[in-house]
């Protein structure tokens, strides 16, 4: 409500994301050699006597990268950071576009730096596009009424900060977060979705950050002056509010696979497997109840969080229409397109501007003081589409 409060949370409100900060982390270790199926260890660890711990309190000892990030494991996130070092996490966050300071200590890689949510947003939205940097913005053009134009935004030149394999390893692992770990409430009929969740302690910050090939949004809830919430995680009301305004806006969309995640099948099938280096072979063309069972917007099985590994969700994903049995009636999937490389929307905001008189003034509207002067502990919402907020 601007009459209530002018303080733009989504740009200015600096936050601790929890574990929506860990991708930067498994990234710099893709980076450092590593792939999805790379094993390491969810054990206990101490640094100068400080001891994170699992939320679930247990320990699985050996792990991949793929099931420690879908079941947002602390361990292994810390381990990972110590690992590559926490320069290298910072090097990879600043070159996905986060601005703000970020302390070199160990708890860095469970998200205890501060951000915008706009900053995660929009960090994200290099994974969506195929690696190519973003510049958030809200504006691009300012226009009187007769038509002189006072401002433009020039395009930004396009600079790949993330290298298309290492783009596909994130791609596959956040599919996974998305699809068997704590972001399953967010998942969207009909796309390829990836994003994680994050939670902060004593809830005072519950997050949900994520795309497809076509759009990326960001979910912050919390209170302004940092009280505890009602045990809000971000793969709760956070998650559920990102499927409503992901579902609406893909409306009309084709469904793109992710970027480096699928390639044609050889066999002449039509269907779309893994091309990801680290992945096992494909002999003979797989089942189609195996490639049902397997799409991104299905519920798939959850597996126990220690005995049983988690399967790649976005390996197989059909190209051509599917009919799936859904409450007694058969559905018609769209056929998913091969996504082309570093495509943007970049008709969001113009459709958006045509349609707003932007030289007609606002009267009556009380101004009050800024959020962060704010004595309550009302929840506020918002949310980041894109450049958009």
């Amino acid at each position: 409500n601007y009459a209530e409060s002018q303080f733009n949370r989504a740009v200015k409100a600096r936050r601790q994301p929890g574990s929506s900060f860990k991708p930067f982390v498994y990234l710099a270790a893709i980076e450092s050699g590593m792939t999805p199926d790379s094993v390491t260890y969810d054990l206990p660890v101490s640094i100068k006597g400080w001891t994170p711990r699992n939320d679930n309190g247990q320990y699985v000892g050996e792990i991949t990268l793929r099931r420690a990030l879908t079941q947002s494991v602390n361990t292994v996130a810390v381990r990972l950071n110590q690992t590559v070092g926490s320069a290298k996490t910072i090097q990879v966050a600043h070159r996905l576009g986060i601005k703000s300071e970020l302390r070199d200590d160990p708890s860095l890689p469970l998200g205890t730096s501060e951000v915008t949510l706009l900053e995660m947003t929009g960090a994200y939205g290099v994974f969506g596009n195929g690696g190519s940097a973003i510049q958030p913005h809200a504006i691009r053009r300012v226009r009187m009424s007769s038509g002189r134009i006072l401002f433009a935004r020039e395009l930004p030149q396009s600079a790949q900060v993330v290298e298309p394999m290492a783009v596909g390893a994130m791609n596959d692992m956040l599919n996974s977060a998305l699809v068997y770990g704590t972001g399953r409430r967010a998942g969207i009929a009909n796309h390829p979705a990836a994003g994680k969740t994050g939670t902060t302690q004593d809830f005072r910050d519950a997050w949900f950050i994520g795309y497809t090939s076509h759009l990326t949004a960001g979910v912050w809830i919390g209170n302004d002056n940092g009280k505890p919430m009602n045990k809000a995680v971000g793969g709760g009301l956070p998650a559920e509010i990102w499927r409503q305004l992901m579902q609406a806006a893909h409306e009309g969309k084709a469904p793109l696979a992710l970027p480096g995640t699928t390639r044609q099948f050889p066999g002449g099938s039509g269907d779309q497997i893994s091309a990801l280096p680290w992945s096992p072979p494909q002999t003979q063309t797989p089942r189609v109840d195996r490639i049902l069972e397997t799409l991104p917007w299905q519920p798939g099985p959850v597996p126990a969080p220690i005995q049983h590994p988690v399967p790649p969700p976005s390996v197989i994903i059909p190209s051509q229409p599917q009919t799936v049995a859904n409450s007694g009636r058969l559905k018609i999937l769209p056929p998913v397109q091969a996504h082309p490389a570093g495509r943007i929307e970049d008709d969001f905001i113009a459709k958006a501007l045509a349609e707003t008189p932007l030289d007609e003034k606002v009267e009556g509207v009380p101004r009050v003081a800024a959020a962060e002067n704010a004595k309550t502990a009302r929840p506020s919402g918002i949310m980041s589409l894109g450049g958009w907020w």
